[in-house]
């Protein structure tokens, strides 16, 4: 046979400090082999996943013909496996050597968590978020691979990932990854001069102006529905285009044309914001460079202030300085496109709490944010959202409240805040319901014996030091023996040989 014979995961019992184990090899026959017995082998001593056994002069199984029988002889151990091959591997749990990475993506990006690990063949790997375990669905792909993919990402995926890799020899749990989702997208505006356009109502004219097919094909315009013109002349005449910034910070603000040869050279467009009016010339005809046609032009980078309204003004009057006299002014489309306005995502300043309460007792969850307004909150339980129904009430508040808890309440819980640029999840907090055990002689009902217990050690502070005989009867755990054990006692009276409810019996 010439085959070691290893023993896995071998755990001795810590209060034992005499413990061993030993293995007598046997026949067919069940006689021991010579070589091979008890009296022969190297006792196995310590706390161990791997040891591999040997004997006075036997480092490895006898080589028999037939089978051969194995008997094990402990002393304060136990055994939980064992193995025999011609190489025998050394067992040893799995070891992560690269743990996943934070993922920081926009409004409907993929994140992709991966992890590296080593250790005896196969490994498995199971993908957690808060703990819990995921599978494969919906945009969640690779939940028991190395590599977890969430595609799509939504606010609600927004928490902690980590990674258990297992072999048969035990597991290794990765560091936690953070998933941050960001809301919005760069505020991009654009004004069309033609009705079916975008955002057409934030368009006006002074002066004479006329319908034009030509349209451009600049990203972000609307194909077939025209643009204006007029002749570039000595009397007044302005294409106007505003814009009113949600969020204060840095714009770029561009214009565009269809392809043309005679336009404006220069057209004349005047851009408000926060320090007063640029005049900014612009050549309008193909043939100049750089030129606007059907691509977006710039007219600089500037600063305005969320709700405040801006301007850009196509003067194709002579005195405004746009020539040359009687050529096509042209209005198209312009826009405002968010170059910085600085991180507004929503933050936590202050975590909800874990509590442990009796069964049937209220509690509440608060969180505090910060971040530009309007927040809006949403708890969740076990990652999933709740709404104001049954024992919850506050759901979409900083505040949640749970009445009268039971064991379905019971869970992990976390608050959701959201804003225009972002969400940021709580920490979780655990909600633990207690049993309120009133059935202290262990008879299935709660009655008068049970109540003469309780009389006897009320008034009890620090019980579990005082008067430790007492404990049972500090049925809400706050270390004292008070009115409120008693209220919690009375809501489970079920009186004799009746059986109490659930929560109120061991």
């Amino acid at each position: 046979m010439c085959a070691q014979l290893a023993l896995h995961k071998v755990l001795w019992q810590l209060s034992a400090i005499d413990g061993w184990l030993k293995v007598e090899v046997l026949d067919e026959n069940g006689q021991v082999i010579p070589g091979y017995e008890e009296a022969s082998c190297n006792p196995l001593t310590g706390d161990s996943v791997d040891a591999v056994v040997t004997w006075a002069g036997h480092t490895e199984l006898p080589d028999v013909q037939g089978l051969i029988q194995l008997r094990f002889i402990l002393k304060n151990a136990r055994l939980y496996s064992f193995q025999a091959g011609d190489a025998v591997d050394i067992a040893e749990p799995p070891t992560i050597q690269k743990h996943p990475s934070d993922q920081d993506v926009g409004l409907g990006g993929t994140a992709i968590f991966t992890v590296t690990a080593t250790g005896p063949s196969p490994l498995s790997y199971q993908w957690q978020m808060h703990g819990v375990n995921l599978s494969d669905g919906g945009h969640i792909s690779g939940a028991t691979t190395d590599t977890l993919v969430v595609s799509d990402c939504q606010i609600s995926d927004i928490g902690d990932y980590r990674c258990i890799v297992t072999n048969a020899f035990g597991q290794d749990t990765s560091n936690v990854a953070t998933l941050a989702v960001a809301k919005i997208i760069p505020e991009d505006f654009i004004v069309e001069s033609r009705s079916g356009g975008k955002n057409f109502t934030n368009y006006s004219e002074t002066g004479t102006w006329n319908n034009s097919v030509a349209k451009s094909t600049a990203e972000g315009c609307t194909p077939g529905i025209g643009s204006r013109w007029r002749f570039i002349s000595s009397s007044p005449g302005k294409a106007i285009f505003s814009f009113s910034p949600t969020v204060s910070g840095t714009y770029e603000v561009f214009t565009t044309n269809a392809t043309t040869v005679n336009s404006g050279n220069p057209m004349i467009h005047k851009v408000s914001h926060n320090g007063g009016t640029t005049t900014v010339q612009v050549c309008q005809n193909s043939g100049c460079t750089p030129n606007p046609c059907n691509v977006w032009r710039s007219l600089g980078q500037y600063t305005l202030t969320g709700g405040m309204t801006y301007t850009v003004e196509l003067d194709g009057s002579l005195g405004a300085g746009s020539h040359p006299n009687d050529n096509a002014g042209r209005s198209d489309a312009i826009r405002w496109l968010a170059i910085d306005t600085g991180d507004r995502t929503p933050f936590v300043t202050e975590n909800p709490i874990s509590q442990s309460i009796a069964f049937g007792r209220d509690a509440s969850f608060t969180v505090q944010a910060g971040g530009d307004e309007p927040l809006s909150y949403q708890w969740q339980k076990n990652n999933v959202d709740i709404t104001d129904d049954g024992p919850y009430s506050g759901t979409t508040t900083p505040t949640l409240d749970i009445t009268s808890a039971t064991f379905d309440e019971a869970g992990i819980y976390r608050c959701m805040v959201v804003n225009d640029y972002g969400a940021v999840a709580s920490s979780p907090a655990t909600l633990t319901v207690r049993p309120t055990i009133s059935d202290f002689d262990g008879d299935g009902d709660v009655d008068q014996s049970d109540f003469a217990y309780l009389q006897r050690c009320l008034g009890i502070l620090d019980v579990e030091v005082t008067k430790p005989a007492c404990v049972s009867a500090d049925i809400d755990g706050d270390g004292n023996v008070d009115l409120d054990d008693v209220a919690l006692f009375l809501e489970c009276v079920s009186g004799p040989a009746v059986p109490a409810a659930e929560h109120c019996v061991n």
